[in-house]
């Protein structure tokens, strides 16, 4: 019997496919494929397709990645200072909106489109997403969790680990590292450092989906075993300012987390059923909700997008002649087998 394939899960991943199972499969299947063959060139845009971003979630996802890097920094002894920061913020957005809209420029020649997806940041628009980015990351350093970690103490054992460390359960590779890890006494805080969000205490799912950073530090060396050893720190902005959200970790909660992990590897395994051999993305369901469709990276050519209510009639006209084939065909095998 052939080993199943390992699927990679991490947070992203398995929230994309709740969302859209169509997004899920162009991003994280079809596109996927151009990391085993990278001349197949519709699977290398498709991937990169599902990286575009709008340029204020740019913004959230860069200033993210420069207080990690200033972390890693202070944890080995260098601090930065305003001017640093402001540079590496700088730089780094820069080259995200530049590829970004380059790349759909590209796309939009191919394609035969008459505008790109996106219009180029202007240099007014550039220095106010800065200003959005430096208010973020110089408010993080006045936060009590991160106030002393920046400075680079020597008296508080804390790390910040790799957050390409993967391990497999489950069927899957699962990416669930914390961005920050902190002992405090007997116990050892994971922290997920979050974006923009609506309430920095998560809903009950998410709440679930920070507990797989157990099963990360279960496996990790230098932490202790048993998620009652830990506890969970969400760090998130929310309305303006950095909020912290914290629970303690039990039995219950590395539980629930693996049984997240296996319930979305097994939709995942169906998602890619669904599709077939042929890759057939229109037999997977498109979005319920028509709002997550507005900052989608493919909604420019997705008839989800474009035609919401003939797609998805088309899609249920299409599943029913699929489903009455099928019964026509049981049918036939049933009748084959009386006439023996």
């Amino acid at each position: 019997m052939e080993a199943k394939a390992i699927i990679p899960w991490s947070p992203t991943r398995a929230a994309t496919l709740a969302a859209c199972a169509q997004r899920y499969a162009l991003q994280y299947v079809v596109g996927a494929k151009a990391r085993i063959t990278p001349q197949d060139k519709p699977a290398r845009w498709l991937g990169k397709q599902g990286r575009w971003r709008a340029p204020m979630d740019c913004t959230v996802m860069i200033s993210r990645e420069v207080l990690r890097l200033r972390l890693q920094d202070a944890n080995e002894g260098t601090v930065w200072s305003e001017a640093v920061v402001r540079g590496e913020f700088s730089r780094r957005l820069k080259k995200t909106l530049d590829t970004q809209f380059d790349d759909q420029e590209r796309l939009a020649r191919r394609m035969g489109w008459n505008r790109t997806p996106q219009r180029r940041v202007t240099k007014v628009r550039f220095e106010k997403l800065v200003e959005e980015g430096m208010k973020r990351l110089l408010s993080a350093e006045k936060h009590p969790l991160l106030a002393r970690l920046l400075k680079s103490p020597k008296d508080i054992e804390w790390m910040v680990p790799n957050q390409f460390h993967t391990f497999e359960a489950n069927g899957a590779r699962l990416y669930s590292a914390p961005d920050l890890i902190i002992r405090e006494g007997r116990k050892w805080r994971l922290v997920r450092i979050s974006g923009d969000v609506m309430k920095v205490k998560p809903a009950p799912v998410k709440a679930i989906e920070m507990d797989t950073m157990f099963l990360w530090a279960e496996r990790a060396e230098g932490l202790p075993n048993g998620a009652h050893r830990f506890k969970l720190s969400r760090f998130g902005w929310e309305r303006g300012k950095w909020k912290v959200w914290t629970q303690k970790g039990s039995k219950r909660s590395r539980e629930n987390a693996s049984e997240l992990v296996r319930n979305d590897i097994q939709a995942m395994r169906h998602a890619k059923r669904q599709m077939g051999p042929a890759m057939d993305i229109d037999r997977l369901p498109f979005a319920e909700s028509e709002w997550r469709c507005r900052e989608c990276p493919y909604r420019w050519n997705c008839q989800g997008f474009n035609n919401p209510k003939g797609s998805r009639l088309n899609q249920e006209i299409r599943e029913r002649r699929l489903a009455d084939s099928w019964k026509n065909a049981v049918k036939k095998v049933q009748n084959a087998l009386q006439e023996e």
